[in-house]
């Protein structure tokens, strides 16, 4: 991949330098979120439902970090409040769904990453829907500027 390729697919100032830089910022806290999952439910014997939860507040909080500072650099944004909300709207959604997902998991399956497998699957559903909510409610650009 050419220099000016790999600037333009990391560009935080385009659609698609975003996306790629919110999947980077996933990578990073989806790994983080189920090594602490790991940690908490297969290591320290913690109740599932709350190793979920200890697991993605924890990651919650990288994530909204990680994000405005790598992914939404420099964009606009109509307040604090609504980056905020967007974010923990989408991490209320992420860990419902993943807790239900561990709970399902794990009831069926005694194994120390049943809860890592409920907690991805759970997560993979909400992690689309996160992008698209940001990208085109909260760090709306105004110009008509697109890839």
């Amino acid at each position: 991949m050419s220099v000016a390729v790999q600037k333009r697919v990391f560009d935080s100032a385009t659609v698609s330098g975003r996306a790629s830089r919110f999947v980077a910022v996933t990578l990073v806290t989806a790994t983080l979120g189920q090594i602490l999952l790991f940690l908490f439910f297969g290591v320290l014997g913690w109740n599932p439902i709350i190793a979920n939860v200890f697991a993605v507040v924890a990651v919650a909080i990288v994530g909204y970090v990680l994000s405005i500072r790598y992914v939404w650099t420099g964009q606009s944004s109509h307040s604090r409040k609504s980056q905020i909300s967007a974010f923990v709207g989408s991490a209320l959604l992420g860990l419902l769904i993943s807790t239900l997902s561990v709970q399902l998991v794990t009831a069926r399956l005694d194994h120390a990453f049943a809860a890592n497998i409920g907690s991805a699957a759970g997560y993979g559903l909400v992690w689309i829907l996160r992008f698209g909510v940001l990208e085109t409610y909260v760090f709306r650009r105004h110009s008509s500027q697109t890839d």
